[in-house]
């Protein structure tokens, strides 16, 4: 899809953990390989597009925002969110997950986890999951080491930054809308699988994604000119950096729209797709105990 992607050592390092490994057996389609044969790709290399494609967002900010841009620091921790903010999916990715809703434990769990994260929209399981797993000790560590035997400086920190930015929850307010470079409505996620899934479908793609990349911006604002929907804000003597794309880029967002539409029409929401779907929601409400 990228070409050759270039990994630093600790990012080889969590990759090569049993963490990243298990997604190399998790198609990144469900069953989506039973009506279009050649998409049999996994999560585990749609993994490793995003944490590319997050760094040529990065890289972007960088080239075209000065003073403004994010920090080589910022770009570390981007890229290994972009690594990892898959590590919740678990077996058929989101097809177990839809057969799932209407599950009263399920819900009930995800409506808790809702409040309990302050989130405007219900989570998907997956999400969830990935939350907690960030959370857990055993990633702490496994990121540790990867940053020491990396020969780098570790922030403690770092697991529940990532852990935020995966469920879409603001991180930092120097940058209060960095997260959405790893969970927005034109993330790296979407950069990446959108014309991979296409690609392994055979569905012409019809997103521009270099120009989108070169057309992201950014800008400082104090606080008192942040918008509306900006919301606990800590308000800063240094102003806020919003991060968003040039109106020349306006047409390459267009296409990212009609892209996500054709797409959810030809391939996720196929009628012989939803067919097998229906198949695996029957098979798990026929096994869910009574």
């Amino acid at each position: 899809m990228w070409g050759t992607i270039v990994l630093d050592p600790h990012e080889v390092v969590v990759l090569d953990s049993p963490l990243l490994q298990r997604l190399r057996r998790i198609r990144q389609l469900g069953v989506v390989h039973y009506v279009y044969p050649g998409a049999n790709h996994s999560r585990f290399e749609h993994s490793l597009g995003v944490c590319h494609q997050v760094g040529q967002l990065a890289a972007s900010l960088k080239a075209h925002g000065g003073d403004q841009a994010l920090t080589d620091e910022w770009l570390s921790t981007l890229r290994l969110a972009g690594l990892v903010h898959d590590i919740g999916h678990g077996l058929m990715s989101h097809v177990v997950e839809n057969a799932l809703v209407g599950d009263e434990d399920s819900d009930d769990l995800l409506l808790d986890f809702q409040r309990a994260t302050n989130r405007s929209t219900l989570p998907q399981l997956s999400e969830m999951a990935a939350y907690f797993m960030l959370k857990s000790p055993a990633v702490l560590e496994l990121f540790r080491t990867a940053h020491t035997v990396s020969n780098m400086a570790f922030d403690e920190e770092l697991p529940d930054r990532i852990a935020n930015m995966v469920i879409g929850k603001k991180v930092d307010d120097r940058f209060p809308l960095v997260h959405e470079l790893i969970s927005g409505p034109f993330d790296a996620d979407k950069l990446d699988y959108m014309p991979r899934d296409a690609k392994m479908c055979g569905v012409p793609v019809v997103t521009d994604v270099v120009r989108l990349i070169q057309k992201v911006r950014s800008v400082t604002l104090s606080s008192a000119n942040l918008p509306s929907e900006l919301t606990s804000v800590t308000e800063r003597q240094d102003g806020h950096v919003i991060t968003g794309v040039a109106r020349s880029g306006a047409s390459a967002l267009d296409e990212v729209s009609l892209s996500r539409s054709l797409m959810f029409d030809k391939i996720y929401r196929h009628h012989k797709v939803r067919a097998v779907e229906a198949m695996v929601a029957a098979t798990l409400d026929n096994i869910r105990p009574l």
